[in-house]
């Protein structure tokens, strides 16, 4: 973890059993690299391995079937700025809440989500708390975070599509904020922007628009199935530049 970072007991304890779940139980390097220093490794090429079947994210129960989500008739926005006010602008119209993106242009991770889950932040609650563990484990406080779909829409969970404009907006808002590293959470997020379930793409490293990529398991999934943490982890490591 980079220096001078302070950590109470409480919260170290939390790192701690993070890094236990996930099968760090032993000696790790103690000269792990600098965050900002990582040097960019070549996109994989090569067919992945086939992945254990327990990394394919199950489907969610089903839901009522919902009405068709609308969004404004207007072109789609190209500065972050434009992507705001057009996610507030959607967001009024469905009369429906809104989980504004927590960006940083050049911020060391920018963590991307699927869908909106809670009104209030895009990790938060129990997941919030996994996510921020996770964070922590790699070096990393308060990364900027970004959903695809923002807005809270009952009875969308389950649906493994995410609407074209929605998913061209999320590419606009990542090529704007120029993040050091890109970490996808979930099914719905690796498909909309690598174009392949979770499955097939974690366990690599992927570029997308030149940014060192990595895709994982959602904390949710995490929460459900404690013993995946070690993929997870797996591909933290990745990310990090440690293998």
């Amino acid at each position: 973890m980079n220096q001078g970072v302070g950590i109470d007991r409480e919260a170290a304890a939390a790192l701690l059993g993070w890094w236990r779940d996930a099968g760090v139980d032993v000696a790790t390097r103690g000269d792990a690299p600098s965050w900002r220093s990582l040097a960019k490794k070549p996109v994989q090429d090569a067919t992945p391995e086939p992945v254990p079947s327990p990394v394919a994210e199950a489907p969610l129960p089903a839901a009522p079937a919902a009405a068709p989500v609308a969004t404004p008739q207007q072109p789609l926005p190209d500065t972050l700025d434009a992507i705001k006010q057009w996610h507030e602008a959607r967001a009024n119209e469905l009369g429906a809440p809104l989980v504004p993106a927590n960006l940083n242009e050049n911020a060391p991770l920018l963590a991307v989500g699927g869908r909106a889950e809670t009104a209030n932040a895009a990790f938060e609650g129990e997941i919030g708390t996994l996510f921020n563990r996770m964070m922590a484990a790699i070096g990393v406080e308060a990364p900027s975070t970004l959903l695809i779909e923002p807005v809270l829409m009952p009875g969308t969970a389950s649906q493994r599509t995410l609407p074209d404009d929605l998913v061209e907006v999320a590419r606009r808002s990542i090529a704007g904020a120029k993040p050091q590293r890109l970490l996808i959470f979930g099914n719905q997020a690796s498909q909309s922007l690598l174009g392949m379930p979770l499955a097939k793409a974690r366990g690599q490293l992927h570029h997308f628009n030149s940014i060192p990529t990595v895709a994982t398991l959602h904390p949710r999934w995490l929460i459900e199935r404690p013993r995946d943490k070690r993929l997870a982890w797996e591909d933290m490591l990745i990310l990090m530049g440690a293998q």
